[in-house]
């Protein structure tokens, strides 16, 4: 019996280390994700956050500078947890990004413990399902799809308010704790999403159906509904204090119907199927479209009928009882094992509805924005934790084969997912790449006019020269302003010399504002010392009206390399009509030195 009793306390281990090592895989693949395409450069709404940094520096923040508006959200946790990761990293937006990991990892936990305690999952065949259904739960919540609030700093609130959702379900239904402190504890998880984003006050109203779950008589209940009720209306009530309406807030609505519906839907069903790219642009929208029209009625489906068969509401019945037999035809006990998702798949509802209502007017690419997949990834989840619950509680079976199957159809379409999002993720418009060439600019700023530098960060909305000056007067950044002009001869004679690279092949094309041309070095070469980045300057200046980011990793592939940059109209312009070059070089930021390369570039050379 011993040696019996070791072997099947010896397969349970390897059991649960190879389920831990499953459960880690989305979320070590996330981290590799991250780490190589996140970009330490603030972005967009970040930029907000610098006033409020420079008050706090100076030591004149004030209660009324947290808690202040920005656009639709009360951002007073979010502003708290920036500032101290920015003072404490110098403003490195990849800790912020660390920060959404961790916050999901979190959500995972309480979706993974609210399943332990509704799943009510005994049999070998009924575990297996269990964790075929939270492997996919984890997925979705790790998903490359959100690829946008993972690779900007400013997206943690996102994930924080998915943890608060999950964690006020999970308090809820704690039937061993008294009501009165799980209501407490539920609020004070809902006050936190509140004050993270506007959709933050949605927790409290996909809640409720937990709240009205709560076991005791009918008054007990609607006490403690009136109370959330009550409570709900007072954080809104703080909230809308001094609250001014955003002066773009109309600028995306729309008063066609079926523009409101489509995007409601197609929100809906891009966290499972956005980007998989298996047909046309069109058709692809369509399969969307369609994934959401069934994942929408399959939850109300569900939803009515579990609702519309309770037969009474069993006081004693409760959460992962043991008497599961007893229950069985119980209409109220499936209610309370359901209820938790009814009110986590509430809440994706609730915000597409409103945000839909809201930007409709921008089109379907609107809505299939990667930022929305983080809390519409939620009801997908209820989806399917219901359906393990009603597969349990109805008794059926579910082989091995189908199982392996669910995971396998699943990882294809998350694989095709996960590839369509690291491409957009690195190419797109503010993908990476662009955010990278956006470091050099900023390395560059006491080098370019405001123009220029305008220019090469046109992408990075609300930031300008200012913007990056000040982050170095902050101390956050340290951006150099005493870096050397100097000619490849000059430079050979320090230790780490570059290798002698030139110019090939420049072409200046005056119609379409840009210059393109090749680097090139000897082929026996060995590059050590490597350039980040061609420069362009009007004859011999000292100012730069073009950036070239270089792609180092290609540097050792070969002995050659292409580079092309834009120019304002106003250089080409004044190359047209005075008659100038532009002078080339190639920026090396470990000698502090902008080396000259080739010879001017000038009309003769263009296209």
């Amino acid at each position: 019996m011993r040696i019996r009793s070791k072997l099947t306390s010896a397969n349970t281990q390897i059991r649960n280390i190879s389920l831990l090592i499953l459960y880690l895989i989305p979320l070590v693949l996330l981290i590799v994700f991250v780490s190589n395409l996140g970009v330490n450069i603030p972005f967009g709404d970040q930029w907000a956050l610098l006033p409020y940094f420079e008050k706090i520096q100076a030591g004149e923040i004030t209660f009324l500078d947290i808690v202040q508006q920005h656009n639709e959200h009360r951002i007073v946790l979010p502003r708290l947890a920036f500032s101290t990761l920015a003072f404490a990293t110098d403003w490195n937006t990849r800790s912020e990004m660390a920060l959404s990991i961790v916050v999901a990892s979190i959500s995972f936990c309480t979706v993974f413990l609210i399943s332990s305690k509704t799943s009510e999952a005994y049999s070998s065949q009924q575990r297996i399902l269990f964790h075929v259904v939270n492997f996919i739960s984890c997925c979705l919540l790790f998903s490359f799809v959100q690829h946008e609030n993972w690779l900007w700093g400013f997206q943690p609130p996102w994930f924080f308010i998915n943890v608060c959702v999950t964690s006020t379900i999970l308090v809820l239904i704690q039937n061993k704790i008294p009501a009165g402190w799980r209501l407490i504890g539920g609020a004070l998880f809902c006050c936190m999403a509140s004050l993270s984003s506007a959709h933050g006050l949605f927790v409290w109203l996909a809640t409720t159906p937990s709240v009205v779950a709560m076991s005791g008589s009918i008054r007990k209940r609607a006490t403690r509904l009136a109370i959330w009720i009550v409570m709900f209306l007072g954080c809104l009530a703080v909230y809308l204090v001094g609250y001014q309406r955003p002066p773009h807030a109309q600028d995306y609505y729309t008063t066609s119907l079926a523009n409101y519906v489509g995007h409601f839907f197609v929100s809906i069903g891009a966290p499972l199927l956005r980007g998989h790219s298996l047909f046309s642009s069109q058709w692809d929208n369509l399969i969307v479209l369609i994934n959401g029209i069934l994942i929408f009625f399959s939850f109300i489906a569900i939803t009515s009928y579990v609702v519309l068969n309770i037969k009474r509401i069993n006081k004693t019945s409760h959460i992962h009882t043991s008497h599961r037999q007893t229950h069985r035809q119980n209409g109220a006990h499936l209610f309370l094992l359901i209820t938790p998702w009814i009110s986590l798949g509430t809440y994706s509802i609730i915000f597409s509805l409103v945000n839909s209502y809201g930007r409709s007017g921008a089109g379907i690419a609107q809505a299939l924005s990667s930022r929305y997949t983080t809390p519409n990834s939620l009801i997908t989840i209820a989806l399917l934790q219901m359906l393990l619950i009603l597969i349990n509680y109805w008794c059926v079976p579910v082989s091995k084969k189908i199982a392996v199957g669910i995971i396998a159809l699943f990882c294809a379409i998350n694989i095709k997912t996960g590839t369509a999002s690291v491409a957009e993720a690195t190419y797109g418009d503010y993908g990476a790449i662009t955010r990278e060439r956006q470091t050099i600019c900023a390395e560059l700023v006491f080098y370019m006019s405001d123009d220029e530098f305008k220019k090469c960060i046109e992408r990075n909305v609300s930031a300008n020269k200012e913007s990056f000056i000040r982050l170095n007067q902050l101390g956050f950044r340290q951006f150099p302003n005493d870096i050397e002009f100097t000619d490849i001869e000059t430079l050979s004679t320090s230790e780490e010399a570059p290798v002698a690279i030139s110019l090939a092949d420049p072409n200046l094309d005056i119609e379409h504002a840009k210059v393109s041309g090749k680097l090139t070095w000897p082929s026996n070469s060995t590059i050590t010392s490597q350039p980040r980045a061609v420069l362009l300057a009007v004859e011999n200046e000292q100012r730069f009206v073009g950036v070239a980011d270089l792609d180092l990793s290609e540097i050792g592939k070969g002995n050659e390399l292409p580079w092309e940059t834009a120019l304002t109209r106003e250089i080409t312009d004044d190359i047209e009509a005075n008659d100038h070059s532009l002078t080339t070089y190639l920026y090396y930021p470990e000698q502090k030195a902008f080396v000259r390369v080739g010879e001017p570039i000038g009309k003769d050379m263009k296209s």
